[in-house]
């Protein structure tokens, strides 16, 4: 049979986020299929990015695919949610790999989680590193912000986005997809208890969280991605 995996990108990015990831994949799979989610991507107008339509979209094309092949789901940030979210619905699924997944937002803790990992350091020059891991998180996220976040987030859009996560929070809580959930400990939007969730709620034995130290939300953009798509890579090829 035939392998396909479904990247699903977060809010107001696109599909850019699994540049460092999408190389990899085209080794493992027949079909590497990233989404632009409606209102997302070059061609896309953000009035069309509705709750009914971004379900519409992700579930008319897993259903395409599931009729054709074996079928794996990658999800980033809000895609990460809509990931899990298939996976409930569709326990057709082989594997899932939800990163950051947003399932709850907003993160209070984060001052005192980057105050927490400096301190944790050993010596003065593992403290030099871990400054510069945040540093290198740090610039890559003020880019995004910049060239995404503030550019494209909308009171409506940002309403649409609280409505689109209730609406996944809603569905039955038991995922018996195999699980495997990454999440860096000093992520500026998601808190831990989003991906604590996601984890106790998988009845699948194969499931795993694997939790970063200085380590933000742009995870496969950050100063550890090589480390991130190994170990989806080893998931992926278990």
């Amino acid at each position: 049979m035939k392998k396909t995996v479904i990247l699903i990108h977060g809010y107001l990015t696109t599909k850019d986020d699994f540049n460092k990831l999408e190389k990899t994949l085209i080794n493992y799979y027949d079909y590497v299929v990233l989404l632009d989610l409606p209102g997302h991507g070059k061609y896309h107008r953000m009035k069309d990015f509705t709750v009914c339509a971004v379900l519409n979209y992700v579930e008319k094309t897993l259903e395409f695919y599931l009729a054709r092949s074996s079928v794996d789901v990658i999800g980033y940030s809000l895609g990460g949610a809509l990931a899990r979210y298939l996976c409930l619905k569709y326990p057709a699924i082989s594997k899932a790999v939800l990163l950051a997944p947003s399932n709850y937002y907003f993160n209070f803790s984060v001052p005192f989680k980057r105050h927490q990992y400096i301190k944790s350091a050993t010596n003065k020059q593992e403290k030099k590193t871990f400054k510069q891991n945040l540093k290198t998180n740090d610039k890559i996220a003020h880019y995004i912000l910049r060239h995404y976040l503030l550019k494209k987030f909308t009171l409506k859009n940002g309403v649409t986005f609280c409505k689109l996560i209730k609406r996944i929070n809603q569905a039955p809580l038991d995922s018996k997809v195999k699980t495997l959930i990454i999440y860096g400990m000093v992520d500026e939007l998601v808190p831990l208890k989003s991906v604590r969730f996601c984890f106790n709620n998988c009845s699948n034995p194969q499931k795993e969280l694997v939790l970063l130290d200085g380590v933000g939300h742009v995870l496969l953009l950050g100063a550890k991605n090589f480390e991130i798509v190994q170990k989806i890579k080893q998931f992926l090829n278990e």
